[in-house]
């Protein structure tokens, strides 16, 4: 159990600082081509990681659609974080892109079958809430309502896309699975974001 906790803290630390850059990259440029260097940056590194370990796989015809699916609600999700970070604040917009949490926990129910205990539910709900509740201590309501139009659906997307990982994680295994989400996803959307 203690290892997973470290592995989701190392995985908060590793999203915090991802939509940081982004963020900042998102102001100092825009959103489109924050968007595209993702594209061709993720793909690139996963590829390197999954050859270097030798977990380079092709999915079968259902985990390139999976693959695809989650690759491209990630790519939506980071768009829209992109957009609200460059109108407004990054301390804001990014606790309400933590609320995927929350829609991974849910989509987990519906889509998997799966069944957290009331406990796991209850502190996924209130970690999720300290932040976002963090986050208004120091800004205006107003602000924080125009963020949140634009950032649920961005959670939503984020949290759809990590509950589909799981069944994609399954059956190619992580490093070969994060490769295949990015290329799939890029080969589509990358025109759009030029």
């Amino acid at each position: 159990m203690q290892e997973f906790i470290l592995l989701g803290l190392l995985a908060a630390a590793g999203w915090g600082v991802g939509d940081f850059l982004s963020a900042r990259s998102s102001r100092k440029t825009n959103s489109k081509h924050t968007l595209f260097w993702l594209m061709v940056v993720a793909p690139s590194l996963w590829l390197a990681f999954a050859l270097a370990t030798g977990q380079l796989a092709v999915p079968s015809t259902n985990g390139f659609l999976l693959a695809f699916a989650v690759g491209a609600c990630f790519y939506a999700g980071d768009f829209i974080f992109n957009l609200s970070s460059t109108k407004g604040k990054i301390a804001v917009a990014s606790p309400l892109l933590a609320l995927a949490g929350v829609f991974a926990i849910a989509f987990a129910v519906f889509l998997l079958g799966e069944s957290p205990t009331f406990l796991q539910i209850l502190f996924g709900v209130l970690a999720v809430s300290g932040g976002v509740l963090l986050s208004l201590k120091r800004f205006r309501l107003a602000e924080f309502e125009s963020n949140a139009r634009i950032m649920i659906p961005a959670a939503a997307m984020h949290g759809l896309a990590l509950t589909l990982s799981k069944p994609l994680f399954l059956e190619v295994g992580v490093a070969n699975a994060a490769f295949w989400q990015y290329a799939a996803a890029s080969l589509v959307f990358l025109p759009l974001a030029i």
